[in-house]
């Protein structure tokens, strides 16, 4: 199977088990989740991310294979007698150290643990990319969005501008009024394009981390009401908790560190070294067979191996502690702005009906010459602003929703044996 092959296979697996789990629940403002899988499993963070499952790997390997080789040594010397004879002399050697019993099956352990903690790793990172991919989609979002208001404000300025501008040319309105909405308007353009580079930076800073991602302007029209948190936050707690790589990548650096201490402790009794040298006699008549053993002495550096590893086995099991905690905290603060991001969403849409409402009124009391120019304008920035924060809050609303949804694995989920 080449390699093009293989990764479609991977992708499609990755997008219907990721679907499958969604189960309608997928944020509804994000892009199609096969298409973001494919966008995350791209991302240059992530490719680099998932040498963490080679390293795992190799490692292993290498606790497997232990420490220790062969080693080949080939000893030449010559010797000259009284007479004045010379002799050359060669010496064959063969040695190796070996793990006593035991060692090398916590270390066949402690390299399985490896191979997990590198999986979890490349998970972790999964995750927090998702968490970067949906934070920067909804950064752009809020900026792009924001502009085409803005273009929709200078449409309308533009618009009053010229009805102004008529009833200044007939005499029915001063040329205050006119200046005034040339001012409107042209603090209204300014704004424009300042919303509009900030869009621009919003979408490259997103494809400068996931590449490929479909940035298409997006409209404003019929935005969806955010998603409500049903369920009650201890559920919510119960499940991300549940589903943290975090806290998994850092019980299993525990397991690690719980064994290291019991292997420093097997290493107070060193590993014997086993040689075997050949050589021939000095006339060459002789063969001499000789067998060599040697094990180091030494037991305070041996010993203090011990009490570094229990050490970092100390923390170790804190970092477990510290991951729950951090985690539920998190969860908990993602709740929160859940719970607050979506009233304040209800109140400001509301704020922005009745703003609109007014500016509505005020506009056509302008044109039956009941109201100024003036009061044109300022109800119509008034209602600019309220639509503006509305719908910031309702992006944040679905932002928090989705943030939920990723943090439980409901979606952009990774498989634990990936690519």
């Amino acid at each position: 199977m080449n390699a093009t092959r293989c990764s479609v296979l991977i992708l499609c697996a990755l997008s219907w088990a990721s679907l499958a789990r969604s189960g309608g629940i997928y944020p509804p403002l994000l892009p199609p989740e096969p298409q973001v899988m494919a966008v995350m499993l791209a991302a240059p963070e992530l490719v680099a991310a998932h040498e963490q499952i080679g390293e795992g790997v190799a490692q292993s390997r290498k606790l497997r294979a232990g420490p220790h080789e062969w080693e080949a040594a080939v000893i030449t010397q010559q010797r000259k007698d009284p007479a004045g004879l010379q002799y050359h002399e060669q010496e064959y050697e063969l040695q190796r150290r070996f793990r006593l019993p035991g060692k090398g099956g916590l270390d066949s352990r402690m390299g399985a643990l490896t191979e997990e903690a590198g999986e979890l790793a490349y998970a972790d990172s999964w995750h927090e990319a998702g968490r970067m991919l949906v934070a920067a989609w909804f950064d752009w979002q809020r900026a792009a969005r924001t502009a085409a208001l803005w273009q929709q404000q200078a449409e309308t300025a533009r618009q009053q501008q010229q009805t102004v501008a008529k009833r200044v040319a007939v005499g029915d309105a001063p040329r205050l009024d006119r200046d005034q909405a040339d001012a409107e308007l042209g603090r209204v353009q300014a704004m424009l394009l300042e919303t509009l580079r900030l869009a621009e930076a919003a979408r490259l800073s997103l494809l400068e981390h996931f590449p490929g991602l479909d940035t298409t302007q997006p409209s404003n029209a019929d935005l969806p009401d955010p998603p409500q948190i049903e369920e009650a936050d201890e559920v919510w707690i119960k499940r991300i908790v549940a589903e943290n790589h975090e806290i998994e990548l850092a019980q299993s650096r525990a397991d690690q560190a719980q064994l290291l201490v019991r292997r420093a402790g097997m290493d107070r009794i060193a590993d014997p070294t086993l040689g075997l040298a050949y050589s021939k006699s000095i006339d060459g008549n002789i063969d001499m067979l000789r067998l060599r053993i040697a094990v180091p002495l030494g037991y305070e550096a041996r010993d203090a191996e011990v009490s570094l590893a229990r050490s970092a086995a100390n923390r170790a099991n804190a970092a477990v502690v510290q991951a729950h905690a951090s985690v539920e905290a998190a969860a908990r603060t993602d709740l929160l702005n859940a719970h607050s991001s979506y009233r304040q969403w209800q109140g400001l849409a509301q704020v922005s009906r009745l703003t609109q409402t007014v500016a509505d009124g005020v506009a056509k009391a302008y044109s039956a010459g009941e109201a100024g120019v003036a009061e044109v304008l300022l109800a119509r920035r008034q209602a600019q602003e309220s639509q503006t924060q509305a719908m910031t809050a309702l992006l944040t609303a679905h932002e928090t929703y989705a943030r939920l949804r990723l943090d439980a694995h409901e979606i952009l989920a990774l498989e634990e044996h990936s690519p």
